[in-house]
């Protein structure tokens, strides 16, 4: 998926490209699934099989997250400021969505997996390492990430209701 933003990555690009190379990759991650999104609809359209839109919901669901995290990223970027609470947020997001939805679909998996790794590569090359993942079971209640997932949601939730009618 990324294949292409490999081959023309710079060994030393500054934390600022960094985090735009991230923003596009996030964008383009939320676009594929708002394609993904779209054939799901459509087949929810002929059948209105309900498992379809939970499925559909779910899909919004994620692709609201991600475009929500590319304005923050681009901010960030824009701004020229990251902080190791900035990519913790960053990683937190990625990691609850992706455990929430694990198993959904497998392009899913691998695309919020490769999006983490992305925000843990920058970590690691601008030396801002992020707080290590709490242990199962134990994740504090952040905010700011709580607020961008129950706005997601909700964006979501707007979206199917638009699609049933």
């Amino acid at each position: 998926m990324f294949a292409i933003w490999r081959r023309t990555q710079r060994k030393h690009s500054s934390p600022r490209m960094r985090l735009l190379e991230l923003t596009v990759a996030t964008r383009y991650a939320a676009s594929r699934l708002g394609l993904l999104a779209n054939r799901v609809r459509a087949t929810y359209m002929r059948t209105r099989d309900k498992n379809l839109l939970k499925l559909l919901n779910n899909i919004l669901h994620i692709q609201s997250v991600l475009e929500i995290m590319s304005i923050k990223l681009e901010t960030l970027a824009t701004v020229g400021v990251i902080s190791a609470n900035e990519l913790r947020i960053v990683k937190e997001v990625l990691a609850r969505i992706r455990d929430k939805y694990a198993g959904l679909q497998p392009m899913i998996d691998s695309v919020l997996l490769e999006l983490e790794n992305m925000a843990s590569s920058i970590a690691a090359e601008t030396g801002i390492e992020p707080m290590p993942p709490p242990t199962q079971g134990t994740q504090p209640n952040d905010p700011t990430i709580e607020k961008i997932l129950e706005e997601a949601k909700a964006i979501a939730d707007a979206r199917t209701k638009e699609i049933v009618g």
